[in-house]
């Protein structure tokens, strides 16, 4: 399994609106989430999706989600109870793992936990990837770049894993 998008979460609103914008571009994601019944019935809606049935109370079950390579996009919130499972089973696995949080203090403490992992192994981690986030995280890489600042994968300017993964 390498280089597929799998998205946990896939049956809730902001998983639909993840799937839908894939769709939209030519990309198949995998489906995953709690409820084997409801993920079958999308599946068959979407023209025939793959998907795998996983829960943050069975960390075994979000590892087996992904492999090295692959990218873990996550909407199952609240990410401060549910989030570190499903992070540290992408950075287990050597995945990328996106996730569209809005609670900074996740995002705090999915630094401390995870970042310094993830970038000794190569997967990049994007918490906060949302509407309300990217636009200003990719004008700062941006503006870091023009500047000559080397941009936030130097070290000098990360301020959070997204800033990371916003600049390639």
């Amino acid at each position: 399994m390498t280089n597929q998008i799998v998205v946990f979460g896939a049956t809730g609103y902001t998983g639909g609106l993840v799937i839908d914008a894939l769709l939209r571009r030519g990309v198949r994601p995998v489906l995953a989430g709690r409820g084997a019944e409801r993920l079958a019935k999308l599946a068959e809606q979407l023209g025939g999706l793959e998907y795998r049935v996983a829960d943050v109370d069975d960390p075994a079950s979000v590892r087996a989600l992904v492999g090295a390579g692959d990218v873990l996009v996550t909407t199952v919130g609240p990410f401060e109870q549910f989030g570190h499972p499903v992070a540290r089973a992408a950075v287990d696995a050597g995945a990328h793992y996106v996730d569209s949080t809005g609670e900074v203090g996740f995002v705090r403490a999915l630094r401390q936990r995870h970042d310094a992992r993830a970038r000794a192994a190569g997967p990049s981690i994007a918490p906060a990837f949302g509407y309300d986030y990217v636009p200003g995280i990719l004008a700062g890489a941006l503006a870091a770049r023009a500047a000559g600042a080397g941009g936030p994968r130097d070290g000098r300017s990360a301020t959070s894993p997204s800033a990371r993964c916003a600049t390639g």
